[in-house]
């Protein structure tokens, strides 16, 4: 529990102060905002909670005020593994964007979408983003269909020699084109690929039709999708990385509108796309994005934030079976434990079918009967996750890099007990932050 320096308790009195009304609710959020703004620099302790805090009150007082409704479709943005020590808006529907540093930031959605939309796609496109771009003359990628091994992507959007450029494919000559220098600002981006019309295959610029358009249109034998990763933030074997913050990045299979593009910009605000039905939708930081480590962390497409069937057989225990158990490891009374005799790290595991490359997964297991050492889960080859050294039930987003299998890992010295292991698949388009941490979702929005 955290408590201010008067006295009145912050995480409790949340929950235990709802007779005061709106009034009671904006005294603890003033005294509360004084007070992070005082000590703003100091994230240890207390005021690391202080974001978590204020945005508690906010969401109280305007359900309250009757501003603000939970239908259940947007939760609480995503504020757990970091500080956040900025002064945004913390009222704003929008909270949170991602920053790439233009060297290895991206984030990789996978093959499944170009896989779905498949080869010589015969249909309309859009891609919408909101960035704030630190540099322009430069070369840096901000979305595209790419092979992921040379420039014959499909919907490449980059920033280039002060240009914004859309080339609905690479193979051909055809872009679409406008002047761009501005590195002070957010902008609203729509590119839309209109099936064999060069003229309504349009750019859009915070809300306003701009470019000229260069070269010979594609012909729809240009559009092959299939094998395609989706990536955002870069382009061309992620040699060209944006360098910048993006924002609520969707995408559609067909054209929109003049007047839809106008809503979505809002004058100039993000609010929420599913009015809009997009294919797919990252909002970059504003949902719930798992366990960020290693440089890996799961952006959800918001469009589709359900998890798949469970995975593993006999996670429970219940039976010695279905588990190869390496050094230490033995299965009874319902847990799977660890004796402490393993010399080196030692994995107890079962094949659980996983995917390709780049698909996400949310683990859960819990640890028990602790006393030594530490344990972590590996799914497939995925990059190591954090290391657990307590007792407790812990739940994890997590990416195949190779390999069919589901790790539970022992260090050299771990003594405890696992039970309850769940590993379901995250549906929808969902992409990894490549080279990315908790401190990349910043609070500077539109």
């Amino acid at each position: 529990m955290a408590y201010m320096g008067t006295g009145v308790s912050l995480r409790d009195g949340i929950h235990t102060d709802s007779s005061t009304g709106i009034s009671g609710w904006n005294t603890h959020r003033t005294a509360l905002t004084g007070e992070f703004t005082r000590n703003g620099g100091d994230v240890s302790g207390r005021y690391g909670e202080f974001s978590k805090d204020i945005q508690e009150y906010n969401r109280k007082i305007d359900t309250l005020s009757g501003a603000w409704q939970d239908t259940g479709m947007f939760l609480t943005p995503y504020n757990a593994g970091f500080r956040y020590t900025g002064t945004g808006d913390f009222n704003k529907w929008d909270t949170y964007s991602l920053l790439l540093d233009g060297v290895d930031d991206y984030v990789d959605a996978g093959t499944a979408l170009g896989d779905a939309l498949g080869d010589n796609y015969a249909g309309d496109l859009t891609v919408s983003m909101w960035f704030k771009a630190d540099v322009t003359s430069g070369h840096d990628g901000l979305f595209e269909f790419g092979a992921f091994a040379a420039a014959n992507g499909w919907m490449m959007v980059d920033i280039a020699s002060n240009t914004i450029r859309f080339h609905p494919a690479a193979d051909v000559a055809w872009s679409r084109q406008v002047a761009f220098t501005d590195t002070a600002s957010w902008h609203h981006l729509v590119c839309i690929y209109a099936a064999g019309s060069e003229a309504d295959s349009k750019m859009y610029l915070d809300g306003i039709a701009v470019g000229t358009a260069t070269g010979t249109f594609p012909a729809a034998a240009d559009m092959d999708f299939a094998g395609l990763k989706t990536i955002i933030g870069a382009y061309y074997n992620t040699s060209y990385t944006f360098e910048g913050k993006m924002d609520e990045v969707a995408i559609w299979d067909s054209a929109l509108s003049a007047a839809q593009i106008t809503a979505i910009y809002n004058g100039g605000t993000p609010q929420s796309l599913a009015p809009y039905s997009p294919v797919a939708w990252w909002r970059m930081g504003d949902y719930d994005v798992g366990y960020i480590g290693n440089g890996y962390g799961v952006i959800t497409d918001q469009m589709d934030t359900t998890l798949g069937s469970d995975l593993i057989t006999n996670g429970g225990f219940d039976t010695d079976s279905d588990w190869t158990k390496g050094d230490g490891w033995t299965i009874s009374d319902g847990v799977a434990s660890s004796d402490g005799s393993q010399s080196a790290s030692s994995d107890l595991y079962q094949n659980a079918g996983l995917g390709v490359d780049g698909t996400p997964y949310q683990v859960t297991f819990t640890v028990s009967n602790y006393s030594a050492g530490n344990v972590r889960a590996v799914v497939g080859g995925s990059a190591a996750t954090i290391w657990r050294s307590a007792n407790g039930t812990y739940t994890e987003r997590i990416w195949v890099l190779n390999g069919p299998n589901f790790n539970i890992q022992s260090d050299y010295n771990f003594i405890g007990s696992i039970d309850n292991v769940v590993v379901k698949k995250i549906n929808g388009y969902a992409g990894i932050m490549k080279n990315m941490t908790a401190s990349d979702i910043v609070a500077d929005t539109p």
